[in-house]
């Protein structure tokens, strides 16, 4: 029920502390646990970090429709930052599908999140940009569907360049990175972050 409120931190950790049990039980409905509820919730990043903290292996279970919490949190809209954290500590959940086939990409196109969190899903699995769902939909396709918003428009901007260049691109550029600077910060990419050299026409066009 607290994850589901957006507990802070300290609220989280003092349940935990209380009642360590707590973290790893699954509610009725969907077999979620605290950290798929939090990050459904939109719970502030630090108290995403206590329940890792807590219970790392949470980010690694599926709940009764084939769920992680990336996928909640990829389609919650949540800040890049807990993408990032989610994905640090189970990186393959980037390319982990539910029973539809629905990969946190999928989700994260549809709901039409930050450049930056997409482009950290693409560094952990590369391959889904090009893949599709059960039903036959890629991630582009479910950005259409998502919405005709600036952000839907610039994700199926990124992902035409992404996938085109991840056809022509040698081995010998894909390590490359580059700054992120100017128009970057527009498009919801952090000052200071790094971005795969393969996707900065995209960004930027």
């Amino acid at each position: 029920m607290a994850c589901a409120l957006q507990c802070p931190p300290e609220v989280a950790n003092t349940l935990v502390e209380c009642y360590p049990m707590g973290i790893h039980m699954r509610e009725e409905a969907f077999q979620r646990l605290p950290l798929h509820i939090a990050c459904q919730a939109g719970a502030p990043i630090e108290t995403i970090e206590v329940l890792i903290r807590h219970h790392p292996e949470a980010c690694r279970v599926k709940d009764s429709i084939g769920w992680l919490p990336v996928h909640y949190a990829c389609s919650n809209d949540a800040p890049s930052a807990i993408v990032q954290i989610l994905l640090r500590d189970f990186p393959a959940s980037a390319g982990c599908g539910d029973d539809n086939g629905w990969m946190p990409i999928f989700a994260a196109c549809r709901r039409g999140i930050s450049l930056y969190a997409i482009d950290r899903l693409l560094d952990c699995f590369p391959q889904s940009a090009d893949m599709a769902t059960n039903k036959g939909s890629t991630p582009i396709m479910c950005a259409m569907k998502g919405g005709d918003s600036q952000r839907h428009m610039d994700i199926i901007k990124y992902l035409e360049d992404y996938v085109q260049q991840k056809s022509l691109q040698s081995s010998s550029v894909i390590g490359n990175k580059v700054e992120v600077t100017g128009s970057f910060l527009q498009m919801g990419i952090p000052s200071g972050a790094t971005i795969h050299h393969r996707n900065v026409h995209a960004i930027g066009a």
